[in-house]
């Protein structure tokens, strides 16, 4: 049987420091006839609002008994992307937030702002995933950033308990994983090595990882991504990332993963990934970029900071403030010089790095809800300006399943969500791109297998190589690319060139352009993974 001591020992041993007090009442416990104790350790010097809480049991078997704790940590904020709901703008909402000030005793009005949030998310659960996560993200921003640690905090959290869950998050630890380890796992430091394994084993829910690595795999991303999910699961943080960086035909695409975990339970969601196209040359296996600054911290040294994708690099480059350096490397010591700025101004910039620096950055954020949505494939190439196959698609106004080739509307303005619009054409069309594939003379399309092949292809946006025969019978490879604004198909040779597609018809096949585009096509200004 365990006494007071081994506990008080136990925990110290875990990296926590008993003060006499908290000492005291765990040896007056131990004597005691209860048989439960809580006790709160608070941790401000590493963030406001953070805490430990202990369970302690009392049993006459096995006398005292201590196995888990929780870190408690304040919810962070987050970058609100605002949306009106129930005929409250949260960006109003916001606003009456930061109006008030929340020390003091709660009042009538302050109480009309606190249940302004009841009417906000009184549908929540109609809205789909993707808004379900917004308003996770506005309302959990608002309680923390606004009411936490101020004296209307205690009043909210005891008229309406479920809302503890917005101002904090519990990360549930055995007793094996001390101080050190839980909150590099919460804060990233870099100073302590982790067991991962032991985390993974006690922070990971096994049917979550399971559908997170199902969803990643029908969305198209690869092993690496799913491998580095799986890691940052086991680390327990609220909300992490992931990062590659991907070559495309004409610079490279920078990927970002956003995964969430639920407010009300220990699940990770990906709700969102984001692309930025850049005309930067596609990085070296094991080489990186960095921005070093000029001016040396109070240890001597230069920061440094790393980055996978370019467009990052850059942004952090060009905003934040202080002359600095930016730089390619497998490490910062064997750096190559890329751009480099004083105070003010940017002073050089590498001459075969010009065209991805002052380059024009296309980016946008592709919303998916468990597995559905735009996979990372067609998310590449739609950027780059090609057409990709949904089949999936719902009119949100009938609810009708429906079906349409989806392209980027570049010349246009962006939707106020900073998207792409989509331009999509449909049954009603009047084009069937797919069987316009008959009437050329494509070897592939003889073996029912290669074809299949050749059609998920195109269906994802990508150049699949077929092997054509022209008007004198001579087989060559091409690319092919789906253009259904057209209703046809452009070919191109190996290196990139564009080949007149008449001469890959077969005979007899007469084209049908002009009776093509007849059929009305669809505009999809709504946000991306609603409509598209």
């Amino acid at each position: 049987m365990e006494t007071a001591e081994a506990i008080i020992a136990k925990i110290e041993a875990t990296g926590f420091q008993l003060d006499d007090v908290l000492k005291e009442r765990l040896l007056e416990f131990g004597t005691s006839d209860r048989h439960y104790l809580r006790v709160n350790i608070s941790f401000d010097q590493v963030e406001k609002r953070l805490y430990a809480e202990f369970d302690i049991w009392n049993t006459p078997s096995k006398g005292m008994v201590w196995h888990m704790y929780y870190l408690i940590q304040p919810h962070p904020a987050v970058d609100l992307a605002h949306f009106i709901n129930n005929g409250i703008d949260s960006r109003e909402l916001e606003g009456r937030f930061a109006k008030q000030d929340w020390s003091g005793e709660m009042t009538a009005e302050k109480w009309g702002v606190v249940d302004a949030v009841s009417t906000f998310t009184t549908n929540y659960e109609e809205l789909t995933t993707e808004y379900q996560f917004r308003m996770d993200d506005i309302v959990e921003t608002l309680f923390s950033k606004y009411l936490g640690g101020t004296d209307s905090e205690s009043p909210v959290i005891g008229r309406i308990p479920d809302y503890y869950g917005l101002f904090y998050k519990r990360h549930y630890l055995t007793s094996e994983v001390t101080l050190q380890q839980a909150l590099e796992n919460i804060y990233g430091s870099k100073q302590v090595m982790t067991p991962v394994s032991k985390l993974l084993e006690m922070n990971i829910n096994k049917t979550n990882l399971e559908n997170l690595q199902a969803e990643m795999k029908v969305l198209k991303f690869n092993e690496a991504l799913i491998k580095e999910m799986e890691k940052e699961m086991g680390r327990g943080r609220p909300l992490f990332e992931l990062r590659a960086a991907v070559m495309i035909d004409k610079g490279q695409m920078d990927l970002t993963l956003h995964f969430k975990q639920s407010g009300s339970s220990e699940y990770y969601y990906l709700n969102k990934y984001e692309l930025s196209m850049t005309s930067a040359k596609p990085l070296e296996a094991g080489r990186q970029y960095f921005v070093l600054s000029a001016e040396k911290n109070e240890k001597g040294e230069t920061p440094v900071k790393s980055f996978v994708n370019a467009a990052e690099a850059m942004e952090y480059f060009k905003t934040t403030p202080g002359a600095k350096e930016l730089a390619v490397g497998k490490t910062a010591a064997d750096k190559f010089t890329l751009a480099t700025r004083d105070a003010v101004k940017v002073d050089y910039v590498e001459k075969d790095f010009k065209m991805a620096y002052y380059g024009t950055i296309r980016t946008n954020t592709f919303y998916v809800d468990r597995g559905k949505g735009i996979n990372v494939e067609q998310g590449i190439n739609l950027m780059q300006g090609r057409a990709v196959f949904r089949d999936d698609l719902v009119n949100r106004g009938t609810g009708e399943a429906y079906k349409a080739w989806n392209t980027f509307e570049f010349n246009e303005a962006k939707d106020k969500y900073g998207n792409f619009k989509v331009k999509q054409y449909g049954e009603n069309y009047g084009v069937d791109v797919l069987k316009e594939l008959a009437g050329y003379n494509i070897k592939e399309l003889a073996d029912p297998k290669k074809e299949a092949e050749v059609i998920a292809q195109l269906k994802d946006g990508h150049r699949p190589v077929v092997t054509v025969k022209d008007a004198e019978g001579v087989e060559q490879q091409m690319r092919i690319e789906a253009m259904p604004r057209y209703g046809n198909f452009n070919f191109y040779k190996m290196d990139g060139k564009m080949e007149k597609r008449e001469q890959f018809q077969k005979q007899n096949v007469f084209s049908s352009e002009n009776e093509k585009g007849k059929g009305r096509d669809k505009k999809a200004d709504q946000q991306q993974g609603l409509s598209v």
